[in-house]
């Protein structure tokens, strides 16, 4: 209670500075275009996403509805700056809103550099570093959810020949596939793709990972080393994340009611439900309320997402894909 009413302090004077330097730049530059950030539902979503989702392993609803009306205030201060530009620009001013991903709930942490040790396709030191004279494929700290294999020529003191890469790689996507959670027995890696593959997510290039994945809901990659392949966040109700596949529909920030799969185009206004769900004990009122606003034509986060939406085909929902697809694409060379 107190430490997040004390988070919520920060995030209201942050936003308070911004709207002061949005409509400061206004005014002072008469600018054709103002670019603007916030990270402030990216910081929340990092803190709370986990204990929200209720998909995840050891969901507690009461204390979900507990945190849900901090988390939804984070939204409405955001909806009370957006609301303030609105009113000082007039109604001939284009806003639009983007973002860059959205936010997945995690439990557990996984490191493939262990999955890639134990089975010998990776060393250590005595210092507990990576031997890299003795390491042929590994997750380097720059690779989010990639690994790069050590190819002689490519990378410095690299030891794989160019002919044996697709083996490294073979018996890489054979560990990582074969990685089950101990306390489900479920799949940890759900799917393994290579970057020339899939053009339109703009992977590529000599030093780009040379082999991708994503995770089952709740895991999250690291790049560290560590004793065991899974380990739990550290952090009593876990966190969020993002990085993960991009059709991952929790990878989106514009969903609900109003937004289609696909849609580029305007879509229309509607008094709808807040795309974030609150959890059943929020209570009444916990949900995204219009009454903060910065003025007459001031539109709801909501409202703005659903006016404009730049997303890709396909983005907002996983397609079905039969048993002989999934098993194709989890084998993917």
């Amino acid at each position: 209670g107190s430490a997040e009413k004390r988070a919520l302090e920060l995030v209201a004077f942050d936003l308070q500075l911004a709207t002061r330097g949005t409509l400061w730049a206004i005014d002072r530059w008469r600018p054709d275009l103002v670019f603007h950030y916030s990270p402030m539902a990216d910081q929340a979503g990092h803190v709370w996403t986990a204990v929200l989702d209720e998909t995840l392993p050891g969901h507690d609803p009461v204390l979900a509805g507990r945190v849900w009306p901090y988390y939804a205030r984070v939204f409405h201060l955001l909806d009370r700056w957006l609301g303030a530009i609105r009113s000082h620009v007039g109604p001939d001013t284009v806003i639009a809103i983007a973002s860059d991903h959205g936010m997945a709930g995690v439990r557990r942490d996984f490191f493939a550099n262990r999955v890639l040790e134990e089975a010998g396709l990776l060393a250590r030191t005595d210092d507990d570093r990576i031997d890299l004279a003795r390491t042929v494929v590994l997750m380097p700290r720059f690779g989010d959810f990639s690994l790069n294999v050590n190819l002689r020529g490519l990378w410095r003191g690299g030891i794989v020949a160019l002919e044996d890469r697709e083996t490294v790689l073979r018996r890489a996507s054979a560990a990582l596939l074969a990685v089950r959670d101990p306390e489900t027995g479920a799949a940890v890696v759900e799917r393994l793709f290579r970057p020339d593959r899939i053009p339109s997510l703009g992977l590529g290039g000599p030093r780009s990972g040379d082999l991708y994945f994503d995770l089952a809901p709740g895991y999250y990659a690291r790049h560290g080393l560590s004793p065991r392949a899974l380990v739990d966040t550290g952090r009593p109700w876990g966190g969020g994340e993002h990085g993960f596949w991009p059709q991952r529909r929790d990878m989106h920030a514009g969903k609900g009611r109003g937004v289609r799969c696909g849609d580029a185009r305007s879509a229309p206004h509607r008094r709808g439900p807040n795309p974030l769900r609150p959890p059943r004990h929020s209570g009444p009122g916990a949900g995204h309320r219009e009454g903060d606003r910065g003025g007459d034509r001031a539109l709801t986060v909501q409202k703005l997402v659903e006016e404009i939406v730049l997303t890709p085909s396909g983005c907002c929902r996983s397609p079905r894909r039969s048993s002989a697809q999934r098993a194709s694409w989890r084998t993917m060379p």
